[in-house]
């Protein structure tokens, strides 16, 4: 079997090659029972190999389909495609429209059905969009890559604000090292703000009017205390997230922070999902670069867009986030 990637696309020209496509969507769930289904396994023909003990599916019509674009203007850009399988007679309506697949992981392998499962070449790994059906014979898997499943807001902690109605204020994030920001007034009986939801590395300093003040810090909630009367506008220099008691201010190491910790707890990535090999070199890279030398900082006091900050952060080197298989 081919290993390289020219070794693939000459096996792929052959036309004498059965090209046989395996599908694995993860922690399918029955909508009616909430019971785990495991992990649904379609194909479009046979697979069958005594050495996996594997049951493919063969529903799949049409093969699989998928398409990403190339933004121009540097923002991110996803891939997403579609897997049509046959349902003649309406024969998959009781289990695959009773079944849960909504943001479930799914991974899409290309090869010989007289190959081994481990010798299969992963093309796609992403999320499982919607469940839809075109035609009376048929369902639409629409898949996306898993930057789709990032789309969202950074961070939804909050407070409520006593005195200004009970009203709800988002606390800030804060990551690597960041100047002159707004802090949150969390307790103004205590004279205590909030620069992040988490700890933090450090706050350098704290400004009233533009003239250093004294406080007290909590590192470990991000927050601090005045030690004095307020008389104009709070300000302060903070380095910011500081996950597992390490701080960073690189950008591969921050992008991963964010990747990882932010957003729902039930769409973050885990370290698997990263190529932190090329991370890393990319943190190694810009630190012996003659060009870029600053540190990143960044801070958000409102609701953001995780995928967007992410795009913003690298955007400051000329660089970009994308998915690959």
């Amino acid at each position: 079997m081919p290993k390289t990637k020219t070794e693939i696309k000459n096996w792929l020209k052959t036309p004498e090659h059965i090209r046989r496509i395996l599908v694995d969507i993860d922690g399918v769930v029955d909508a009616t029972t909430g019971l785990a289904v495991g992990t649904a396994r379609i194909s479009n023909g046979a697979y069958v190999n005594p050495t996996d003990n594997l049951n493919y599916n063969p529903i799949i019509i049409g093969g699989v389909s998928f398409s990403e674009s190339f933004s121009v203007d540097g923002s991110l850009s996803r891939s997403y495609g579609d897997i049509e399988i046959d349902n003649t007679n309406g024969i998959l309506d009781s289990t695959y429209f009773n079944y849960i697949f909504v943001n479930k992981n799914i991974t899409i392998y290309l090869g010989d059905p007289s190959w081994p499962k481990s010798d299969f070449k992963v093309i796609f790994r992403g999320i499982i969009k919607d469940i839809a059906s075109r035609s009376r014979n048929t369902i639409n898997i629409i898949i996306s890559d898993k930057l789709e499943v990032l789309n969202g807001s950074l961070s939804d902690l909050s407070i409520t604000n006593t005195d200004k109605n009970n009203t709800k204020e988002l606390i800030p994030v804060c990551f690597g090292e960041c100047f002159n920001v707004t802090p949150l007034l969390t307790n103004k009986s205590t004279l205590e703000y909030q620069v992040h939801t988490g700890p933090i590395e450090d706050i350098i300093e704290v400004r009233d009017n533009g003239l250093p003040v004294s406080i007290t810090k909590d590192l470990n909630n991000g927050k601090f205390r005045l030690n004095q009367n307020v008389y104009g506008q709070i300000t302060c220099s903070v380095q910011g997230h500081k996950p597992s008691g390490t701080y960073t201010n690189k950008i591969g190491e921050t992008i991963t922070n964010i990747l990882t910790g932010f957003g729902p707890s039930n769409a973050r990535l885990t370290l698997s999902d990263l190529d932190t090999t090329n991370f890393n070199n990319f943190d190694s890279n810009f630190i012996a670069s003659s060009i870029y030398k600053r540190p990143i900082g960044y801070y958000a006091n409102s609701t953001q867009n995780l995928l967007d900050v992410c795009n913003q952060i690298t955007n400051s080197v000329r660089a970009r986030l994308s998915i690959n298989c």
